[in-house]
């Protein structure tokens, strides 16, 4: 596997390249949603940070219904 950090070719990506890289950020990113929901179910009920992230954390819930 080589990292592509950047493309300066006009080659394009093979679309199953594509779709490799939409499944491992994809996984990141629910891994980073679910610390985020971890975390914030550690703040107390009252504080603004839980107030300002369980706003937050709904909005990752909706969105990994679309994904």
């Amino acid at each position: 596997m080589t990292a592509v950090l950047a493309r300066t070719g006009p080659e394009a990506l093979a679309e199953r390249d594509l779709e490799q890289i939409a499944l491992r950020l994809t996984v990141h990113a629910r891994a980073v949603a679910s610390g985020v929901r971890r975390r914030a179910a550690q703040l107390p009920g009252d504080s603004a940070a839980f107030r300002s992230t369980s706003g937050f954390v709904a909005g990752i819930a909706s969105t990994e219904a679309v994904v």
